[in-house]
């Protein structure tokens, strides 16, 4: 699963809108959009606040797609 999709599952998990986690990372809904769509990837600084915002680990958040490379 990519990066995008993990997001987007983890963000709807918890009933956070693109527009409500734009506003907590200080960030456009574009943003969030382009992440959740592949287009770019958050730097790790925004990875740690991505997780503070959405009340979940880095691990957790990367879990899944380092179980496709596993593979």
């Amino acid at each position: 699963m990519s990066f995008g999709a993990v997001l987007r599952k983890k963000r709807i998990e918890r009933h956070v809108s693109q527009q409500e986690l734009s506003e907590m990372l200080f960030v456009t809904k574009q943003t969030i959009s382009n992440w959740e769509n592949n287009k770019r990837e958050p730097s790790v600084l925004m990875l740690k606040r991505i997780g503070k915002a959405l009340n979940i680990s880095i691990d957790e958040l990367l879990e899944e797609i380092s179980e496709v490379y596993e593979e």
